[in-house]
């Protein structure tokens, strides 16, 4: 059974029209594995993670980033104190 193919709309690397070509024959034009070509195909079509908890966990890096920067800050600040206490 052949799987047909759809460009992409854009950075498509083929030179010739490849709207109802089978796998076999775009996977011959790019010199690669039919094989190889469906599995990227299968694994670009599906989504990579769901999108819902996006938001939670934007706000839960941008709070872990507030907390790491006041921990550097914090650090650096106690690493001032000590330089200054041993000279």
């Amino acid at each position: 059974m052949d799987v047909y193919l759809t460009p992409p709309s854009s950075g498509w690397p083929l030179t010739s029209p490849i709207v109802g070509e089978s796998v076999k024959v775009v996977a011959d034009e790019l010199g690669i594995d039919p094989g190889r070509l469906s599995k990227w195909r299968q694994k670009d079509c599906s989504p990579v993670r769901p999108t819902e908890g996006l938001a939670d966990e934007q706000r839960e890096i941008k709070r872990l980033q507030k907390e790491l920067k006041e921990a550097q800050l914090e650090r650096d600040m106690d690493l001032m104190l000590t330089q200054r206490l041993l000279v």
